[in-house]
């Protein structure tokens, strides 16, 4: 009899079973995967994740610490309850052992590993079950695909002046910027062509860019990064106590503004949401160019966000280099305090006290001297007077020498 009960309560609770005994295909084949830790790069797995060897060491840590459900107090997913309650029936069974010991898919690390797979690393390059083709000249035919097909498009992300989903251009795999007829709209897809020549390892490539016209949405081919952005770090506080790290991803985002100096392009909308991290290359990589202007061309126009604007600006002023610097320096505290600027203040009180009483964000505690070093940098680069900040240039080499604590020798631009 006992043989006979173990057996029975084997096909309950074994790994085998424990696969197929959930209604949802999506909580099976997870469940599969991280049972039999076998994972490839199938378009149609649900968890597609290199071999650990081919990530960055940066890569684990990234993984843990973007899983919202590990370590935290935050519900968890269905799937989660679901395997607990499957698990607390099987006990239940005349021939199991009423609950005297535990059941491991009932653990926090079982349920962890498979969240830590579904979400949000088969996230970052997931295979979508359309990817439409951008290399047709008519961009039309791409923007019917789109709406037709959207249910089955892989959506990369959305906002105020359009829709970004992975595409194929020229074989290989990349993001597609679909942008409404909007006047705003197509003057934001022209300021993309700004960066068309650019080349640089800091810089999302734009590959192509065709302008709204006729009622037709325009289009902006960009390179496609494999990570996240730069807020999705913020958010998480991940970088308050990762001091090298801040260097590493200040001076990155400064060498790519260098850059853009030199090409005489204004970024004027630098900010955490418009910079991606690449995982599996740990670079930041700074994007979106649609505010962006010619140092000849330049015009007074309030854009971007008000909260990284250079007060010259909010002033009426025309902008310059030291706007960039601005918008870095706030970038920056942001990355060490892990806070969104001024959110608890409207729009417009945050220009009056930036521009009338050189308002500033409360600074974060200095636990060691690189955290003082640091912020007597942002402080320079927030200074009022636009005169009065560093050069873009003179701001990367003080961060390039924090990073490689005063090596020269080492490469800053990565």
């Amino acid at each position: 009899m006992s043989s006979m009960a173990s057996a029975s309560m084997r096909k309950v609770v074994s790994p085998r079973n424990l696969g197929s005994a959930f209604k949802s295909p999506k909580v099976n084949r997870a469940l599969n995967a991280a049972i039999k830790g076998d994972l490839d790069w199938s378009p149609h797995s649900v968890a597609s994740v290199p071999k650990k060897n081919s990530l960055s060491p940066f890569v684990s840590n990234v993984s843990n610490v973007l899983s919202p459900y590990s370590n935290t107090s935050k519900p968890r997913p269905a799937y989660a309850s679901s395997v607990s309650r499957k698990s607390k029936s099987a006990r239940k069974l005349p021939w199991s052992d009423g609950g005297s010991s535990p059941s491991p898919f009932e653990s926090d690390h079982f349920i962890d590993s498979v969240q830590l797979i579904v979400s949000p690393v088969s996230r970052v390059d997931k295979c979508c079950h359309f990817e439409p083709s951008a290399d047709t000249p008519d961009r039309a035919e791409l923007i019917k695909i789109f709406s037709q097909k959207r249910s089955g498009l892989h959506i990369l992300g959305k906002g105020t002046f359009g829709t970004v989903l992975e595409a194929k251009y020229k074989g290989q795999k990349v993001a597609v910027k679909i942008v409404p007829s909007t006047p705003e709209a197509c003057r934001q897809v022209k300021n993309e062509m700004n960066c068309l020549t650019f080349h640089h390892p800091n810089i999302v490539s734009v590959l192509k860019v065709t302008p709204s016209e006729d009622k037709i949405a325009g289009i902006v081919i960009m390179e496609r990064i494999c990570g996240y952005s730069l807020q999705k770090f913020v958010d998480l506080g991940y970088l308050r106590d990762k001091v090298n790290l801040r260097f590493r991803y200040s001076m990155q985002i400064g060498t790519a503004l260098a850059y853009c100096h030199k090409q005489r392009i204004l970024h004027l909308d630098v900010k955490p949401q418009n910079v991606l991290v690449d995982i599996f290359t740990d670079t930041c990589k700074l994007c979106d160019f649609g505010c962006s202007s010619t140092f000849e061309k330049v015009e007074f126009s309030l854009q971007g966000t008000v909260g990284y604007v250079a007060p010259e600006i909010l002033q009426g002023n025309k902008p310059t280099a030291a706007a960039d610097v601005y918008s870095l320096g706030i970038t920056m505290w942001q990355l060490m305090s892990g806070e969104t600027p001024y959110k608890e203040l409207r729009g417009h009180t945050v220009i009056y006290k930036v521009v009338a009483a050189e308002y500033r964000p409360e600074l974060p505690e200095i636990l060691c001297p690189e955290d003082g070093r640091y912020l007597s940098l942002v402080k320079r680069c927030w200074s009022q007077s636009a005169e009065c900040r560093p050069t873009i240039e003179e701001v990367t080499n003080e961060l390039h020498l924090e990073y490689t604590n005063g090596k020269p020798e080492h490469s800053w631009v990565v």
